[in-house]
């Protein structure tokens, strides 16, 4: 031990004249792993981790605490090195590294790997500047830039969006575009978020043709995208501020964007912002930038106080933007280093809540209520769902960076508890663009999308890691959000889905209630439609026949929830039993009704614990009628949680009710 803490000692003085851009700069590329292996250059690699804030804050209070735990597995992470041995070797080398004197920052400079990319300012030189730009291209004074165009193979869909959305959308920005810069108040940029196909690009493009109709601005609407015909690089994000750059000099020089002419002049041109403030001289200008959170990882202060020098502290300049994520906001503000704080205004996109409207505009006149709630009541969702159009490649390639972490039974359960308690931290950040990111009582609150988390689960259910009983519940997660999409209101299977959904959740995740008020306070396993004896009918319709097929004694702490298959089936809709910690079996009932009516059935008290009527128009009260005990309204809120309350019969009655 003390030979330990020698070491530990005689370590600290010299790894505390380490700085962390020195160390990363002195690492060859087998600290890099998945940056080498995805065909980045060891320079490229350097630039993505020097750009880390999160690394290097870490690496900073390593060198102070001499604790170095943490910011090694932040490593691992972020180079996704997932090897044991390859660990090892990583720590044991840098351990060693930082017991030796920093190498001097001139020789690093001079000593550079030809096989390196040079950072912004050196590439700078080698490619084509401005200078030549403008000798080739026919360049457009910022006046003469014409309104984005969609990139649509067919005429685009009518805008839906309750009236007035746009005017005050464009009322919000100008109020920014007219305001001098102050300690108080400040400008500030504005920003639209929503999830994957949420509608953030058309609004956009909605925004900039409102704003390029009002003349007395006097002002030049430049639209720039770091996706669509104008896709992000591996290499360009690694240089934030250069990308931008280079998208608004590339609105000066072209017309409708093209991928392949975009790509070619990527290639060739690197810009700074001094060449875009020579081509805006005094203009007056808006500033409209798309998904700007696929730069949020690598965004630093020179790009944030790019665009706060350029597009907010100018009089007559404005600053909008999109993102999948809330969380860009802060990055955003933080990178720009304000004297006082910089808040971000967030205009909501619209949601259609006035189906008939929709269903005449997009031509849909199958849209419905429990569709669009499946939907998250998107109109750019409805239009792809009507057009068969909904695209699952971004959903394949987050999945797949989610497996590549490491899949556990606790990963999910993380992630199924979010569904209840919209804490944005249980998200893997991978998955943060299919939910809608927003704000309630000060708190970013991640809400589920059905549409988009389904065939997640779906695709998680394959998973062999995972224990099969909760693959067999994450299956039947997906199929009832599926079955809640498809049915009719009033039908009673969409209300059935939406409850086993959330059943089935409560009970993975250990989150029990008032309405899953079980004996023990967690269980080891839960299973869907199992176990059930071989001799028994799952399709019988008497719930002594059906309840003979449930084991009377089963492992021990572990829950079953059933959902028997016959049309009729008699009292009940679903069957909850558990076993306790002596394997002993005790049943919970529960019946759906759309409405507020009380069956004529009794509940069964001499088979079943507990007996729940579970009423789509409850009462304000928790009541006891015939032996059923009845939620009230806010009981049901609370079992349903932060994201499925939104789904509930009263939400889609009150879609109906405003639709008549």
């Amino acid at each position: 031990m003390a030979e330990s803490k020698s070491k530990k000692e005689s370590l600290l003085p010299v790894a505390s004249q380490w700085e962390f851009e020195t160390l990363v700069e002195t690492l060859d590329e087998r600290f890099f792993g998945i940056y080498i292996s995805e065909g980045f250059s060891v320079g490229q690699a350097r630039q993505a981790l020097t750009a880390s804030l999160v690394l290097k804050k870490q690496f900073n209070d390593a060198v102070q605490t001499n604790q170095f735990d943490k910011f090694f597995l932040n490593w691992y992470g972020q180079c996704a090195i997932d090897d044991q041995e390859d660990q090892s070797s990583v720590k044991k080398a840098i351990l060693q590294l930082l017991q030796t004197e920093p190498p001097r920052k001139d020789l690093l400079e001079r000593n550079e790997d030809e096989n390196t990319n040079k950072p912004p300012a050196k590439r700078h030189r080698d490619l084509q500047t401005w200078e030549v730009t403008r000798q080739k291209y026919t360049v457009k004074t910022p006046a003469e830039v014409p309104p984005p165009e969609l990139a649509e193979e067919t005429t685009p869909p009518p805008f839906v969006a309750p009236k007035g959305w746009l005017d005050d959308f464009r009322k919000e920005v100008l109020v920014q575009f007219n305001r001098e810069e102050s300690e108080n108040p400040r400008v500030y940029p504005v920003a639209v978020v929503r999830c994957s196909r949420g509608g953030k690009t058309r609004a956009l493009h909605e925004l900039a043709r409102s704003l390029s109709r009002v003349e007395h601005i006097n002002a030049a609407i430049i639209y720039v995208s770091f996706n669509g015909q104008t896709q992000l690089s591996p290499e360009e994000k690694l240089h934030p501020l250069e990308a931008v750059c280079r998208r608004i000099m590339y609105t000066a020089t072209t017309g409708k964007p093209n991928q392949s002419d975009f790509d070619s002049f990527a290639k060739s041109t690197a810009f700074r912002e001094n060449d875009v403030n020579d081509w805006l001289g005094t203009s007056k200008c808006i500033l409209l930038i798309d998904e700007l959170n696929l730069i949020e990882s690598t965004m630093d202060a020179e790009f944030a106080t790019f665009l706060k020098k350029t597009f907010l502290m100018p009089p007559g300049r404005g600053l909008v933007f999109s993102s999948h994520v809330v969380s860009i906001n802060d990055t955003l503000t933080n990178c720009m280093r304000s004297p006082s704080d910089r808040e971000v205004r967030i205009q909501k996109l619209p949601i259609a809540q006035d189906l008939v409207a929709a269903r005449k505009m997009l031509s849909y006149p199958t849209l419905s209520p429990h569709l669009a709630l499946y939907l998250g009541l998107i109109p750019s969702l409805y239009y792809t769902s009507m057009q068969n159009r909904l695209p699952r490649s971004r959903k394949q390639t987050a999945i797949q960076a989610y497996l590549k972490e490491g899949l556990t039974p606790e990963k999910v359960e993380s992630l199924l508890l979010s569904l209840l308690t919209g804490c944005y931290t249980l998200v893997p950040s991978m998955f943060l663009e299919f939910m809608d990111n927003t704000v309630i009582d000060n708190k970013v609150t991640a809400l589920w999308i059905p549409f988009h988390m389904a065939p997640i689960f779906f695709r998680l259910s394959m998973e062999t890691s995972l224990p099969l009983n909760l693959r067999g519940c994450l299956k039947a997660i997906h199929d009832h959000f599926e079955n809640f999409g498809e049915h009719k209101i009033q039908s009673g299977d969409g209300w059935e889905s939406l409850f086993i959904v959330t059943l089935l959740t409560r009970c993975v995740t250990n989150s029990f209630c008032d309405l899953v008020s079980l004996p023990l306070l967690s269980y080891q396993q839960v299973a869907w439609n199992s176990p059930f004896d071989s001799g028994a009918n799952f399709g019988c319709e008497t719930v002594n026949d059906f309840v003979s097929g449930i084991p009377l004694r089963n492992s021990a702490n572990s829950i079953s929830i059933y959902y028997p298959s016959h049309a009729k089936f008699e009292v009940y809709d679903v069957i909850l039993a558990c076993w306790d910690l002596n394997m002993q079996r005790q049943l919970f009932g529960y019946q759906l009704k759309e409405g507020n009516k009380v069956p004529k059935a009794s509940p069964m008290g001499n088979l079943f614990k507990q007996s729940f009527l579970i009423r789509g128009q409850p009462t304000n009260k928790d009541s006891i009628i015939r032996g059923w005990t009845i939620p009230s309204d806010d009981s049901l809120d609370t079992f349903f949680g932060v994201s499925a309350v939104n789904w509930s019969p009263k939400c889609w009655a009150a879609l109906l009710r405003d639709n008549v």
